[in-house]
């Protein structure tokens, strides 16, 4: 019979693996953008707050040729300054 020490270091050895491979899976994904009306449909604001919070700098958005965009991630981040 095998020393069950070995086994459960065996197994933590594993998990350990496995969520280092994870981690580096979640940080290998590409940012998403988001439109100016899927942030407004996101945030369940109007297009009007949208436009003063950007202007305000509490959303950071990126003009892309004629477009202009907004990382998820950061909209997420306005959230939390938002509410603090």
């Amino acid at each position: 019979m095998s020393n069950p020490f070995e086994i459960l270091e065996t197994r933590l050895s594993s998990v350990e693996s496995l969520l280092l491979d994870i981690k580096h899976k979640e940080t290998a994904l590409p940012e998403t953008l988001l439109s100016k009306q899927e942030v407004v449909e996101f945030l369940g604001i109007t297009m009007n707050t949208l436009s003063k919070h950007t202007k305000a700098g509490i959303i950071p958005a990126y003009g892309i040729g004629s477009r202009v965009m907004y990382k998820r991630s950061e909209v997420l981040q306005s959230l939390i300054r938002i509410n603090k």
